[in-house]
């Protein structure tokens, strides 16, 4: 298991990284690429991920409290029973995005949204 604490990163390629279980806090990533990256139950905690491309990476199970993903791509990633808690995701795009069934779907019937950052 990775642990990265106030970590910056600009312009670089994590592109088919294993992250699996990741703990992330206090990171900062600038026009990163995640492509095909494993973050499958990785933690991000106040992290800012602007402009950074996860097109399919697998962030299944992965839980995201007080971070920002904005103007980032997730086509094609893997979201099953991910959560997004109190983030900010301006101008994210979910577009061909697998969010799998969620647990939070299954028991209540409605479909799972994310926080919003206060």
């Amino acid at each position: 298991m990775e642990f990265w604490d106030g970590r910056t990163h600009t312009d670089e390629s994590f592109a088919d990284a294993d992250l699996d279980e990741a703990d992330l806090r206090g990171c900062r990533f600038d026009r990163c690429a995640f492509r095909g990256a494993v973050l499958s139950g990785a933690t991000t905690t106040d992290c800012v991920f602007d402009r950074c491309d996860f097109a399919a990476a697998r962030l299944n199970a992965s839980t995201h409290e007080h971070s920002a993903f904005t103007n980032c791509s997730f086509r094609g990633a893997r979201l099953f029973a991910a959560a997004f808690r109190h983030c900010k995701l301006v101008g994210a795009d979910f577009r061909e995005a697998d969010l799998g069934r969620s647990p939070s779907r299954a028991a209540t019937g409605r479909t799972p949204t994310c926080g919003s950052r206060t």
